[in-house]
């Protein structure tokens, strides 16, 4: 009779002895993948290589390679909006002024410039006057700053005084108009041409010899409370119609006279204090005239004459 020990030993016992068969299985690596288990197609695995990463979803917005924002299909454009400009924000909305006509006038306190502004949506007002004379650059805001303002034919008066308005100015200025939301109109140049020889300083002498002048021109002094008379003696280019306007800045009474070579002319005398005062008269281009300029009431102040002719 064979023993219960020699007959485990012939048949084996797996269960008891065998180990796992280990045959399959390489050193250093990972269990093989678990069969029953596919990997999303398209799709890369992450470390965790039972896990798949979802493929894009449907419906999600895409980012724009332009702005960085989202676009939203199905949404109308919106209209009336301009395109940003590099990285420098989204321009104002709108449409630009347009600058149609350019004019000038002289005054004895300042140049009047005359724009006429077209503004098809209507809103220059609340904007600026812009000028530019290469050295610095005045603006005047509509309507607080500006003489006068017409929305319906769109004209625009500024007063525009430089600093060197008494030495005479002759130069080119770049006027532009800027509406209320930043729309910003194209430059447009006109030549500034008046004469002049500075403000007048009392020497002593009772006139100031200033011989052959342009027009327009124009002289600048200083009325004291004394008295006082100053005095200039011009000579006009050519014969004809013209025209002496004095103006002063502080409130005080002023008068204006007119001689020839011989005597007084024509005289402008105040009867308040409030500038200005004219004379009309018709002169000769052979004569030496002379106005002159006199103190009769109030504080010290400066003074110009403005001189204009054909």
């Amino acid at each position: 009779m064979i023993s219960p020990t020699l007959l485990l030993s012939l048949l084996g016992c797996p269960y008891i002895f065998g180990g796992p068969d280990l045959s399959n299985v390489k050193k250093g690596g990972q269990a093989p993948v678990e069969t029953g288990i596919s990997t999303p197609t398209g799709a890369t695995p992450t470390a965790d290589t039972g896990t798949p990463i979802p493929t894009a979803v449907t419906g999600l917005l895409t980012p724009t390679a332009a702005t960085g924002a989202t676009a939203r299909t199905g949404q109308p454009a919106h209209t009336g909006l301009t395109s940003p400009s590099g990285d420098t924000g989204t321009l104002p909305l709108g449409d630009p002024p347009v600058i149609e006509e350019l004019s000038l006038g002289y005054r004895y306190d300042g140049i009047v410039i005359l724009v006429t502004v077209s503004d098809v949506d209507a809103d220059v007002e609340g904007g600026v006057v812009q000028v530019a004379d290469g050295k610095s650059l005045t603006t005047f805001a509509i309507p607080d700053e500006v003489m006068s303002w017409d929305p319906k034919t769109g004209e625009v008066r500024v007063k525009y005084r430089p600093d060197d308005f008494c030495d005479g100015v002759d130069r080119a200025v770049r006027i532009s108009v800027v509406d209320a939301v930043g729309n910003v109109s194209g430059d447009a140049p006109i030549s500034i041409d008046i004469f002049g020889v500075g403000k007048l300083v009392e020497t002593g002498t009772y006139t100031t010899p200033v011989g052959l002048i342009e027009v327009p021109a124009i002289f600048c002094g200083e009325a004291t409370d004394d008295y006082d008379s100053d005095a200039v003696d011009f000579r006009i280019p050519s014969p004809g119609p013209y025209e002496l306007t004095l103006g002063w800045e502080l409130e005080a009474d002023l008068d204006l006279w007119l001689y020839d070579e011989y005597y007084s002319i024509n005289q402008s005398v105040s009867f308040d204090l409030t500038p200005p005062e004219r004379i009309d008269e018709n002169l000769a281009a052979s004569i030496t005239y002379q106005f002159e300029v006199s103190w009769y009431d109030g504080v010290t102040t400066d003074w110009s004459v403005l001189i204009e002719g054909p």
